[in-house]
């Protein structure tokens, strides 16, 4: 839309932009839209290091305008919170989606158990399965397991699973090492401290039936932006966009208002 500032969404590892379609559409009555992949995915050059400056420098560099307002999905999230780090007089809101400053819970903080993300990462090496008894599989069977996984615990799961399926299998298929990488910041990336510095407004959307962030992350976030907007979907698991678009699309416009 002409005249209207500029709203970038950020798909989340290993997600093709296009699972932003039905949101895009919806968001650009209003907004004008410009949907990103992470590096290395939906056909885009990696980064090295895979880490999340690297990942903030590349998103901004397909970026011309000066004010945006960002919303990312997951690690794009992640991504989201480093653009804005680096570029603050730039971002003019931040919005995370389904996304978890610290990904791997511990003791104090919640989120999705390691042994999660390290059975994925277990199934792209190759020989994984004598290593550590995991099936090794090519990086699209990979993407398919884990779409199942966004789509767990969400009341509309079924078409949920068919959209990420259908995207998944429309994108170019990531390389293995790329996939690889992405799992390990995942792992180890904690940026609390940079998403309690953000100098812009923050607005956060989490569905109830999460199998990655778990709802309870709404409390412990409190404690790290306590003037954060927080969007709660109870039916929604981790793809919240894709079941409940309409809902979705007036959180984040209310947020980036």
């Amino acid at each position: 839309m002409s005249g209207a500032r500029e709203l970038v969404l950020i798909a989340g590892w290993g997600m093709p932009g296009g699972v932003f379609a039905e949101l895009a559409g919806l968001l650009a009555a209003r907004r004008r839209v410009t949907v990103r992949a992470l590096p290395g995915f939906d056909g885009q050059a990696a980064v090295s290091p895979y880490d999340l400056p690297g990942l903030a420098a590349a998103l901004w560099a397909g970026l011309e305008t000066e004010a945006v307002d960002l919303a990312g999905w997951s690690l794009g999230g992640a991504a989201a919170a480093a653009m804005a780090a680096a570029s603050p007089e730039r971002v003019k809101s931040l919005c995370l989606i389904a996304s978890n400053p610290k990904f791997v819970a511990d003791n104090s903080w919640p989120g999705v158990a390691g042994e999660v993300l390290d059975a994925f990462a277990s199934s792209l090496r190759p020989g994984s399965d004598l290593q550590s008894g995991s099936e090794q599989l090519r990086p699209e069977q990979l993407l398919m397991r884990f779409a199942a996984l966004l789509a767990q615990g969400d009341a509309r799961g079924k078409p949920v699973l068919a959209r990420l399926r259908a995207e998944l299998r429309a994108a170019p298929v990531p390389e293995a090492r790329v996939l690889a990488a992405g799992l390990d910041l995942l792992r180890a990336a904690d940026w609390r401290r940079t998403l309690a510095a953000a100098a812009c407004p923050v607005s956060v959307l989490l569905g109830g039936r999460d199998a990655l962030t778990p709802p309870d992350l709404a409390g412990a976030l409190a404690n790290v932006l306590p003037k954060a907007r927080v969007y709660e979907f109870a039916e929604a698991g981790h793809a919240l966009f894709l079941s409940r678009p309409e809902e979705a699309a007036a959180a984040i416009l209310e947020a980036a208002a």
